[in-house]
């Protein structure tokens, strides 16, 4: 009976092992499939950092794109806008002009009717005098308004003068005068034609300088204060016209029968649209003659003029003794005046 229990108890012992053995290894499936899942979802969040990781950078990449792109929509829009502003203005200049060309149309019309009924009518005659006078009186208001204004004002020998034309306030331009250092050189002259913003012209700014013409007609003269400087043009027109952004130039060859300084003037008219001359400016100028200086100096040698130099050291001295001995002199007489007059008294 004991070896009978000892075997059952070994029996179930056994049994009883094997079942914990097998739910041992139960859990260890479950745990290995545990860690399974774990290792999983570890490499899962890693594969999902990375991915993310990339995805920023192209998002960061993507921003300084969109970035750029709308720094470049920013300019594109303050280009637009200028360019609006800009088309606007023309369009209020167009405008303007648009509703002058009218009325000078319709000017035109109404005297072109007067003037085809009967030429010879009073009627004709009153609209060519009125004409006329409106032309002479536009003339003598363009000359009012146009200045000429120094930008250099040099000595008595200044070789280069630039001067600059005004409109009224508005510069519309600048003349250069390139004077020769002695005579028988060349005087050069250069106008130069601005191109001003009419738009902020005013309605009588936009007449005046409409009467200018398309394009800045100049007639220079020189004008000598002597019969003895004698200037010839040899570049250039007596007139000629420049457009806005250009400029035209002129040539004279100077010649004078003395070696004296010679004055002379330089006189501009401008001609405007109708062919009438308006006094732009009047410069006075002085040109040195040729070879003053060299002349003076190569008519004397080294030693003439050290020997002036001892006679006029002598010269002086004497004349400051004379000076000393006579009022040496003169001081007895001086006292015995006074002895005189006190005696008297």
């Amino acid at each position: 009976l004991p070896d009978l229990g000892t075997a059952l108890w070994i029996h179930e012992t056994q049994r009883s092992l094997k079942q914990e053995i097998d739910t041992l290894k139960t859990e260890n499936r479950r745990f290995q499939q545990q860690l399974e899942d774990i290792a999983g979802k570890l490499n899962l969040e890693a594969d999902s950092k990375s991915r993310m990781g990339a995805q920023v950078d192209s998002l960061s990449l993507r921003i300084e794109v969109l970035n750029r792109e709308r720094d470049n929509l920013s300019n594109e829009v303050t280009s637009l806008k200028k360019d609006i502003d800009s088309t606007e203005k023309e369009k209020e200049k167009l405008s303007r002009d648009l509703q002058s060309s009218e009325r000078q149309v319709k000017k035109l019309k109404s005297d072109l009717n007067a003037l085809t009924s009967n030429r010879n009518s009073l009627e004709s005659t009153f609209i060519r005098t009125k004409n006329e006078r409106e032309s002479l009186e536009l003339a003598q208001k363009l000359e009012e308004s146009l200045t000429v204004k120094p930008q250099i004002q040099g000595g008595e020998f200044s070789a280069l003068r630039r001067s600059d034309i005004f409109l009224k306030d508005h510069k519309i331009g600048e003349l250069e005068v390139q004077l020769p250092e002695k005579i028988g050189e060349s005087i050069k002259l250069k106008l130069s034609v601005d191109s001003p913003d009419t738009v902020q012209f005013s309605e009588e700014m936009r007449n005046l300088y409409q009467s200018i013409g398309d394009k800045f007609k100049l007639q220079p003269r020189w004008e000598s204060w002597s019969d003895e400087l004698k200037l010839e043009l040899i570049s250039g027109e007596q007139v000629q016209s420049v457009g806005p952004r250009e400029e035209v130039e002129w040539s004279w060859r100077t010649s004078a029968d003395s070696s004296s300084v010679q004055n002379l003037s330089l006189v501009t008219h401008l001609i405007n649209e109708d062919e009438r001359p308006v006094l732009l400016s009047r410069q006075d100028f002085t040109i040195a003659p040729s070879g003053l200086i060299s002349g003076f100096t190569s008519s004397f040698s080294i030693g003439s003029m050290l020997v002036g130099l001892v006679v006029g050291f002598v010269a002086v001295g004497a004349v400051v003794a004379l000076r000393g001995g006579k009022q040496t002199v003169g001081k007895p007489e001086k006292r015995s005046v006074r002895k005189q007059i006190r005696k008297e008294l």
